[in-house]
């Protein structure tokens, strides 16, 4: 058994305790024969490890979305001339006084933003430090979204990207950021080493998603 102890000096340590009952002929109990031992360093260096951890997982997502920069900026770029598109052509439908063009160019626009808003977000939830928070996930969507802020680079690269997504995949419960990193390492590590599969014309990836139940 573990716990913790607060000293009147408000210092607290972690205490660990192992213990075993001696029981007489009769049942009775006789004794109680354990120890006593103070983990509070042990706790300390296991949570620096988990801070490091956590350290070295931020400093590798921002230095792979530093490489990325061009793709995700070109990502956001397309949904961004869209919506400005449409807005000219919601203006122009406007003055032509045609309000049923003018609405249609409208959604087309929250469209386009809505898109934006999307990719930002995917970004920053890669950048943001934060504890490992896990969720039941649907790795399929998740897939989609590493290949979508990976596009632009796969075309710089001259990669053809071909997906075998299982339709039956069940939800996970894993943190979202840590699956996507390993994802997004996954995608990045066969763009700068080149090492393609025999049979794809000299640039070919594969990403595959399946699973397999074991009875217990």
């Amino acid at each position: 058994m573990e716990y913790r102890i607060v000293h009147p000096s408000g210092e607290t340590r972690d205490i660990h305790v192992v213990g075993h009952p001696t029981i007489g002929p009769s049942g009775d109990l006789m004794e109680f024969v354990g120890t006593v031992i103070d983990i509070t360093e042990r706790k300390r260096a296991e949570e620096a490890f988990r801070t490091a951890q956590m350290e070295l997982a931020h400093v590798t997502r921002v230095a792979t979305l530093g490489e990325m920069t061009a793709s995700i900026a070109h990502e956001i770029n397309q949904p961004l001339g869209a919506l400005v598109n449409n807005a000219g052509a919601c203006l122009g439908w406007l003055d032509a006084a045609n309000l049923e063009e003018a609405r249609n160019s409208v959604a087309l626009m929250l469209d386009d933003a809505q898109r934006v808003t999307e990719i930002i977000t995917r970004v920053r939830s890669l950048v943001k430090k934060a504890p490992p928070q896990k969720d039941w996930l649907d790795i399929n969507q998740m897939i989609r979204e590493i290949i979508g802020l990976a596009r632009n680079e796969m075309q710089r690269n001259g990669v053809a990207l071909e997906t075998q997504l299982s339709d039956d995949m069940p939800l996970v419960f894993a943190d979202r950021i840590q699956l996507q990193q390993v994802m997004l390492n996954l995608m990045m590590g066969n763009f700068l080493w080149g090492r393609w599969p025999e049979g794809c014309g000299g640039s070919c990836t594969r990403f595959g998603c399946g699973a397999r139940f074991k009875e217990p």
